[in-house]
């Protein structure tokens, strides 16, 4: 060693020491920059933005997937109506999606018939419903429609 620099071998730079406030290693210069970065915003801090109740319900009726979901709910809730009460203990509405209105029924049978009466739900739910028409309904089975309250 010369000069009495440690870790030099001769003809070797000197080595020189961190500068002061300069991280060391790779796993301080990352945590230096992430003190650096703004920190998210915390979902549970209100923000100072003021918004209309009115303007809150136009920003999620505009959204396809709740719209129709209101749509859907708007249909289950006078399913009786379009299709009839025995038929309705029967199958009911699942799915509303461009155009298509799913429906499930409780077996086989049910689901036959369902598709038998097709056009006419079609036409009942077109009555019930405003904006975009039903244009196909689609039957699914599931056998725990019909059943009432399952026991714990």
């Amino acid at each position: 060693m010369t000069g009495g620099q440690r870790g030099s071998f001769p003809g070797e730079r000197p080595r020189q020491g961190p500068r002061r406030g300069t991280p060391e290693s790779q796993w301080e210069r990352k945590a230096a920059e992430r003190r650096r970065r703004p920190k998210p915003r915390d979902p549970r801090v209100r923000s100072d933005d003021t918004f209309t109740v009115g303007e809150i319900l136009a920003g999620l009726f505009g959204k396809k997937a709740f719209a129709e979901g209101v749509r859907l709910g708007n249909l289950a809730r006078r399913w009786p109506e379009v299709v009839g009460e025995r038929l309705a203990a029967e199958c009911r509405p699942v799915r509303l999606e461009g155009g298509n209105l799913v429906v499930a029924a409780s077996s086989g049978p049910w689901g036959a018939q369902v598709k038998f009466l097709a056009g006419e739900i079609r036409k009942g739910a077109n009555r019930t419903l405003e904006g975009e028409p039903v244009t196909r309904v689609t039957v699914v089975v599931d056998d725990t429609i019909g059943q009432g309250p399952k026991p714990l």
